[in-house]
């Protein structure tokens, strides 16, 4: 064989190894396919095997004759301490002479109530 056979059969062994090549990288990408394929179906099956148990399951069945017939609960306390001690802060705020120059002390007093 020739120089020019050598430099053939060099350049089919290179296409041939590349052919391979990507032969190999297609059945990578299928298999990798497939495992994802393969892991939705199981995390499918995980969340429909959890709803199926979730309602298959029977919470204690309520008494509700005993529900109506016990007494009710006693009103809610209201509690306003904060609104009392702002209430009396407000009242017993007195500004300075400075507060003159900021829009003077009834739009202070008032920009106190708002907040």
């Amino acid at each position: 064989m020739g120089w020019k056979g050598t430099v053939r059969a060099i350049s089919a062994a290179a296409k041939r190894a590349e052919r391979e090549s990507h032969r190999r990288q297609k059945m990578a990408l299928v298999e990798e396919a497939i495992e994802e394929a393969a892991h939705a179906v199981d995390s499918w099956e995980q969340y429909i095997e959890g709803l199926i148990s979730v309602h298959g399951e029977l919470a204690k069945p309520m008494n509700w004759k005993n529900i109506v017939n016990s007494p009710k609960p006693s009103e809610p306390k209201i509690q306003n301490d904060v609104e009392n001690k702002t209430s009396e802060a407000l009242s017993a705020y007195k500004p300075s002479w400075l507060h003159i120059f900021k829009g003077g002390t009834e739009n202070l007093r008032k920009n106190l109530r708002i907040i």
